[in-house]
């Protein structure tokens, strides 16, 4: 899109209500130390210990993903508690109890759907932390699933590769789905503020300025003459990005007459202009939300940029991957003004069904 960069590390896809959640993995060393003391350590086979750890790990995110969670998702924080309560007292018992296997299995197959689930519904966002737990929880579940004894074409071989498989299957599936459904996996900004009646009046006045003075751009070629290139994957919508606008000490600032991208339909009769997008000159700036009326400031920390052509060729799915021969970047904070008839109003997700519709229109 605009404005991107690499990403510098592994925090930068956390979400801010996550973080304490992957500072939590810093307490493992002591857990592993308490471990040691066990004589259930000493007597447990190497399977056993390795499982041991991995259950600690994911009780100790979940347990430190409670803080985050407590003010907007009581009831989120309360499961992420005794998730992680379970998890460690299991990660104890593991060492010696006979039925470790099952109940290891039980917790972790729940754990594994209850997150596709959260993320499919919306009622969590796929982050790095998030892929990591779940890479975490699978590795852990795989070496429960695994018979006790290597005996080539078992049956319980076969059950429990296929079970792994498919929990899998299913687990990217939904969290997929939630990335799609979450524009992109999108971080949006905090409301500054709660807005008054002026305060929606102002914000819905940006909006219409930016469409009168953005209406010129309906003819693409009008935007390609004024600077704006594609930026993005041809697809259902393709972004133009203007890099005049993006860089230097003359670079716009929200300037309705001059924002730094547009957001083209594609339709058989050529591209029909959706609407308008600003991008702020540094990651960590805010966007001028006019006290919350503008809700949709946000940015991409999973996006994917192709080297050989310079644009963006996807999004990192649900285990961080990205399309061969592409590097996963980090945007800068964007907002997106859509023309006035967009059902969502102008600073809302974009309606796909609406999308839809413009480009029959136009076939």
């Amino acid at each position: 899109m605009l404005q991107l960069h690499a990403s510098s590390g592994f925090v930068d896809g956390i979400a801010s209500d996550h973080l304490i959640g992957a500072a939590a993995l810093l307490f493992l060393p002591l857990v592993i130390r308490r471990f040691l003391t066990l004589p259930a350590w000493t007597a447990a086979d190497g399977r056993r210990r390795l499982v041991a750890v991995l259950l600690a790990a994911t009780g100790l995110i979940h347990l430190g993903l409670v803080p985050g969670h407590l003010a907007e998702a009581p009831s989120t924080a309360l499961l992420f508690a005794l998730n992680g309560i379970m998890f460690g007292a299991l990660s104890f018992a593991a060492l010696s109890w006979r039925r470790w296997r099952p109940a290891a299995a039980l917790l972790l197959v729940a754990t594994i759907l209850a997150y596709g689930v959260y993320v499919a519904t919306g009622r969590e966002s796929v982050d790095d932390l998030g892929a990591v737990t779940k890479l975490i929880e699978l590795f852990a579940l795989g070496l429960v699933l695994m018979p006790r004894r290597q005996r080539p074409g078992a049956v319980r071989w076969t059950a429990a590769t296929g079970s792994l498989l498919l929990l899998t299957v299913i687990a990217s599936f939904l969290a997929w789905g939630g990335i799609i459904r979450d524009h992109g996996g999108a971080l949006l900004q905090p409301p500054s503020n709660v807005p008054t009646a002026a305060d929606r009046t102002a914000a819905l006045q940006f909006a219409s300025t930016t469409w009168a003075d953005s209406a010129r751009f309906q003819d693409a070629n009008v935007a390609l003459t004024a600077g704006y290139r594609p930026s993005t994957p041809e697809a259902t919508q393709v972004h133009y990005e203007n890099k005049a606008y993006e860089s230097g000490n003359k670079r716009p600032v929200l300037d309705p007459n001059r924002p730094q991208g547009l957001v083209f339909a594609r339709t058989p009769k050529g591209p029909v202009l959706l609407g308008a997008m600003f991008v702020l000159a540094d990651q960590n700036q805010r966007g001028n939300d006019f006290n919350g009326a503008a809700t949709g400031w946000h940015l991409h920390p999973n996006v994917c940029l192709s080297p050989v052509s310079m644009t963006l060729s996807g999004i990192l799915t649900p285990y961080g991957n990205c399309p061969p021969l592409s590097f996963a970047i980090i945007s800068n904070p964007m907002l997106h003004v859509w023309r006035p008839d967009m059902p969502n109003g102008p600073y809302g997700e974009l309606d796909e069904k609406w999308v839809q519709q413009i480009i029959k229109g136009n076939s």
